[in-house]
């Protein structure tokens, strides 16, 4: 896997009823998330997960988050994901 703008990226992997995820937040990367989510996704040469939770901060206590899966389309926001 080609490094992403030669820096890391900080992230939380976190596990729930069979499913793996990624969690980072927005500010870690530029580019395309989609593109950047199938990478990291990837289990032979990347981290290896399900889909990519994406957050980013709003205002006050709220926070928005955007899931990319494995395959690097968007996709609801999902339960096991958020949980």
């Amino acid at each position: 896997m080609k490094p992403l703008s030669g820096k890391s990226i900080p992230f939380t992997k976190a596990s729930a009823c069979g499913n793996d995820f990624l969690i980072i937040e927005d500010a870690a990367v530029s580019g395309h998330l989609g593109a950047i989510s199938r990478r990291l996704c990837d289990r032979h040469n990347g981290i290896g997960a399900d889909g990519v939770e994406w957050l980013f901060p709003d205002p006050g206590p709220a926070v928005r988050a955007q899931l990319f899966t494995s395959d690097g389309s968007e996709g609801e926001v999902s339960g096991n994901g958020t949980r």
